[in-house]
């Protein structure tokens, strides 16, 4: 009999398809297919009832109301459904919600959640301030939660050294993406001797924030000669605000595209670029590295892990300056491009393909247990 975990989320949610957060948690259910881990869903109206009041209250606020971050940013306590937990004969409960419950009850509880990268956050307006503030406000979950799940080990190491009271409960987990499988490595090879046009791929529903801008100015600051020489993929719903196109590059735009589709336009591209002003993580970059992909990404904290320290990857500053560096760098050396793709496909499966994901998932849920055993022994 595999690990049961209880799921703190709702099971409804109004706007599935822009809350990821929701969906991933969703997903994680597919974790089954490759660890014995089954993934438990409460149905509870009452907690159906207030996250989706919350939501469609903050929209009203922030549209009529002068004090709208006040109330953005309170945090009400919320409990969860114990007697679900003990009816599902749950072994551990999992939350990803940035708001901790007043009532954990007796078992293991493991939280997702973490400070993002100090210097991604200041590179966009916090300050120092903000961010010991920030600090502070999860310390109290990291005190209560028997492991806390972060995505990268530089995170480990950088709450480890903040909190060295709780050093031992955050574990590094990456984010799970069900169904991907790493392309075959003469595919990749033969993909990018294949280069008389190069081809990019971007893809982020949230066009400015996944730094789009940024990489049409970089385009602008190439050579008629160098832009000829390209194709550009892009795939963003422009949710975050329009983005100016105009630029001297065979250009197609796809507001919305199925996963078959996506992953086709990764399949046959050269590049992917996506250099982020703020990201958490990106699964997105691990699905163009499963496609043998030349990837270039934000130099963050995370995303440097995730391309091995510039290994299985570029990473380069969200300036239009440094982006063009970097794709000048992938368009134009085709045997430094495809090791790196080649070394990006390894990573992946050493590191983030479903089955190593779903067996650290295991894993963290075991050690929950075992240190939730530890205390109450003494």
């Amino acid at each position: 009999m595999g690990m049961r975990v209880f799921v703190d989320t709702p099971a409804f949610f109004i706007r599935p398809t822009t809350n990821t957060d929701w969906r991933y948690m969703r997903e994680l259910g597919r974790i089954t297919e490759h660890a014995a881990v089954d993934f438990l869903y409460p149905f509870d109206l009452r907690d159906i009832f207030h996250e989706n009041a919350k939501l469609i209250s903050s929209k009203v606020f922030k549209k009529y109301f002068a004090k709208k971050e006040e109330y953005w940013n309170a945090n009400p306590s919320r409990d969860i459904g114990i007697d679900s937990v003990e009816k599902l004969r749950a072994d551990v409960v999992y939350s990803h919600r940035a708001q901790f419950p007043t009532n954990l009850g007796p078992k293991p509880f493991v939280w997702f959640h973490s400070v993002a990268d100090p210097r991604m956050s200041k590179a966009n307006g916090a300050t120092d301030a903000d961010i010991e503030a920030q600090y502070q406000k999860q310390a109290a979950g990291y005190r209560l939660a028997t492991r806390v799940q972060v995505t990268s080990d530089v995170e480990v190491a950088r709450h480890a050294a903040k909190f060295p009271e709780f050093s031992d409960r955050f574990v590094s987990v990456p984010w799970f993406r069900p169904g991907l499988i790493a392309a075959p490595t003469s595919m990749v090879k033969q993909k990018h001797l294949d280069d008389k046009r190069v081809r990019l791929v971007f893809v982020g529903r949230q066009a400015r924030r996944k730094g789009l801008d940024i990489v049409l100015n970089a385009l602008r600051l190439m050579s008629d000669a160098e832009r000829k020489s390209l194709s550009f993929d892009i795939v963003t719903s422009f949710s975050d605000g329009p983005v100016d196109l105009d630029v001297d590059v065979e250009l197609r735009v796809h507001r919305e595209i199925d996963n078959k589709s996506l992953f086709e336009l990764m399949r046959n591209a050269h590049i992917y670029v996506m250099p982020c002003r703020f990201e958490t993580f990106g699964l997105v970059f691990v699905e163009a590295m499963s496609h043998g992909c030349g990837v270039l990404a934000p130099d963050w904290e995370v995303q440097r892990e995730i391309l091995d320290y510039g290994r299985a990857g570029i990473n380069a500053a969200p300036t239009a300056e440094e982006v063009c560096r970097g794709l000048r760098a992938l368009c134009q050396d085709r045997e430094k491009r495809t090791e790196l793709a080649e070394a990006a496909l390894q990573r992946f499966e050493e590191k983030y393909s479903p089955k190593v994901v779903a067996i650290a998932y295991s894993s963290m849920f075991e050690m929950a247990v075992a240190a939730k055993e530890r205390r109450a022994q003494g």
